[in-house]
């Protein structure tokens, strides 16, 4: 996953090519969006998008917060009776040929920590040959994310002084020990990040 970009659009990103690879004759009418592209107003075609994204506080740290972010990923399947074949069928095959190509995909499994959910709905429209139906693939997945704060970093150098403990160390040898003199010292810059 490209660091980029959001969590939700990895998720649409790598799941676009798995799915047109799964379908290849629909791999012109895959859709990484929620609406229908004009183009593609025959049926059948697919449109990929994540409708929703929630952040639960998994942390009791107020300094950092850390949250869960949920994702839902939604993939819908447009057809219609058109072709001879049993509709529902036809859409319920689809949709399990999705679902095995995104499960099946380690690197795209691999995006969230969690799944929690796979669902798959069927609506229909219309009636005999003009009927129209809609299968929606759900997957719902989760992550960990921590919101590190920005701290304003202005520590330069610093300077160390030091009063001698060992009285063979210290050049002070008639009083030796610490006396609030300060025997060795330096300044010490640090290295700045770019």
């Amino acid at each position: 996953m490209s660091e980029d970009l959001p969590w939700r659009t990895a998720l649409r990103h790598e799941a676009l090519p798995l799915i047109k690879a799964a379908l290849p004759d629909l791999a012109a009418k895959v859709f990484d969006s929620p609406v229908t592209p004009r183009a593609s107003e025959q049926l059948p075609y697919i449109l990929i998008h994540t409708p929703s994204t929630r952040y639960e506080n998994v942390s009791q740290e107020v300094h950092m917060p850390s949250f869960r972010e949920r994702q839902r990923l939604q993939i819908e399947l447009h057809d219609t009776a058109g072709g001879g074949d049993d509709l529902a069928t036809r859409l319920d095959e689809k949709a399990l040929t999705i679902e095995g190509a995104l499960m099946s995909d380690p690197d795209w499994v691999n995006l969230a920590s969690h799944i929690d959910l796979v669902e798959t709905t069927n609506e229909t429209d219309g009636e005999g040959s003009q009927r129209k139906a809609v299968a929606t693939l759900v997957i719902e997945a989760w992550r960990e994310i921590d919101f590190e704060p920005k701290v304003e970093d202005t520590l330069k150098s610093l300077r160390f002084e030091v009063d001698v403990i060992d009285p063979a160390a210290d050049p002070n040898r008639q009083y030796p020990g610490p006396d609030g003199r300060i025997e060795v010292g330096g300044d010490f810059d640090i290295p700045q990040e770019e």
